[in-house]
């Protein structure tokens, strides 16, 4: 089931988990980032009304693209190929699944 701005409230959440929905699926290529932090935060509130079942969570995202902060320099970043490349995420809102 796409978690999307119909179905973030607690009650639709909880009502598909009681459904049966095994795993929950947000396009993050949609919506602002505090939408989307709006939909997690409010997901993990209805995991931890129904401990008992065990829902993953998938992150959609279009295409080959990954979202980062705003990039400081006008010449962006330049990654040739072949190079390594290691991401990390110091956003303390962030989802963990803790």
């Amino acid at each position: 089931m796409t978690l999307r701005p119909k179905t973030c409230e607690m009650e639709d959440m909880i009502h598909l988990m009681d459904a049966g929905m095994k795993i929950a699926r947000l396009n993050i290529s949609h919506g602002t980032v505090k939408q989307n932090d709006r939909i997690l935060r409010k997901f993990k509130e209805a995991q931890k009304l129904r401990p008992h079942l065990n829902i993953g969570l998938m992150l959609d995202l279009r295409g080959r693209e990954i979202r980062t902060s705003p990039i400081e320099s006008e010449q962006g970043v330049v990654i040739k190929g072949g190079s390594e490349v290691i991401l990390r995420c110091n956003d303390p809102l962030a989802y963990s699944s803790s």
